[in-house]
């Protein structure tokens, strides 16, 4: 029921992506008459080129490769996947995102082809495209949401772990109804104690989850709970010290034909962030500690070699005085080369002014 579900929202979506670029293509095409008016009006800077626009037909070439590249695009963005889990951001940079793309690829093709059409009704069309494609996913995304608020288009799930991570990823799910996940049960695959269930039920119950909690023992509890419950998703936390029941849990799942996740934070330690990525076919779970390679740290070294560069170019006739007052203050070198340790353990070789003697 699940993926009928999910099959008709995406066929739903990829028609009205197809009107939202007809629509888009037209009201570019009309309305940009009314730009060059009010950009004339108010006096602005001329931003749209020419007065008219050439004949409808002469842009149907436009129409056919943004059909053709936003369906491509789209479907490798993975616009088309379940929402169930998206953010409002990540909607609104697949649409930006794809509609940049086209746009580089309109601009690709009308050049090969030495068409001269305007530059500014594809900016218009690509601009439309993008935010009608946000608005409507937003309004997909929230009317899902409320349907799942009322018990509706859930996906069963199965929870296999008792430590922290299980008892964290639980309390998300409570506090989110709007996502329609229900956790049918809870696996221990380290061995059940009733010490351990009833202090992983506690901890639930701190964490403000007023589920009835089910816990079952091992392989063979999670093989029962897939029987007896519709189970669309089993996520295996807290798996670092049951590694070989894990492979076994997974085998298990993928002989009834059931998705997995691994929570890649195997570690909860907080100063470390996990992230993921493929050489070749085999997945790679990266461990750093913050910030990482984080786009702010590209920024500050840009803003650093800048600078430097600047400050260097600027104290050029400083430099040049204190080299001449060590040159001839005392015999040797100018410049005091050093071998350092930088970042990561690497090596790097430190030059200074020279400010002792030589062999001091």
């Amino acid at each position: 029921m699940l993926k009928e579900n999910w099959r008709l929202v995406s066929r739903l979506e990829r028609l009205g992506d197809l009107l939202i670029i007809l629509f888009s293509f037209f009201v570019a095409y009309y309305g940009r008459s009314s730009l060059v008016f009010w950009n004339k009006a108010l006096g602005l800077p001329p931003l749209f080129e020419g007065e008219e626009l050439a004949p409808i037909a002469t842009y149907f070439i436009v129409l056919l490769v943004a059909t053709l590249t936003y369906s491509v695009v789209l479907q490798v963005l993975g616009a088309y996947g379940s929402m169930r889990l998206s953010s409002h951001g990540r909607l609104l940079w697949v649409s930006v995102l794809s509609s940049a793309i086209v746009f580089l690829t309109l601009a690709a093709t009308l050049f090969i082809l030495k068409l001269d059409l305007s530059r500014s009704f594809l900016i218009l069309f690509c601009t439309l495209v993008a935010l009608l494609l946000a608005a409507q996913r937003f309004v997909v995304l929230r009317l899902l949401r409320m349907w799942r608020r009322q018990g509706k288009n859930f996906r069963n799930i199965v929870i296999c772990g008792v430590g922290e991570q299980a008892q964290k990823l639980a309390g998300q799910i409570m506090n989110q109804p709007e996502l329609g996940l229900l956790v049918r049960a809870f696996v221990d695959l380290g061995g059940q104690t009733p010490e351990r269930i009833e202090q992983f039920k506690r901890a639930l119950k701190n964490r403000g989850y007023s589920v009835p909690v089910r816990v079952v023992d091992g392989a063979q509890g999670l093989h029962r709970s897939l029987t007896e419950y519709a189970v669309d998703e089993v996520i295996f936390t807290d798996i670092v010290d049951v590694m070989p029941v894990v492979e076994e849990g997974v085998a298990v799942c993928a002989e009834q034909g059931i998705r997995t996740t691994i929570a890649a934070d195997l570690f909860s330690v907080g100063i470390v962030k996990s992230g993921l990525s493929y050489f070749g076919d085999m997945p790679l779970i990266h461990f750093q500690t913050p910030p990482g390679d984080r786009w702010e740290l590209g920024v500050k070294r840009l803003i650093d070699m800048v600078v430097s560069a600047l400050l260097l170019l600027l104290l050029t006739p400083v430099f040049a005085v204190l080299a001449a007052a060590v040159r001839f203050g005392s015999p040797g070198p100018v410049l005091f080369r050093q071998t350092r340790v930088g970042l990561n353990g690497r090596l790097f070789e430190l030059y200074k002014f020279r400010s002792m003697f030589v062999d001091s």
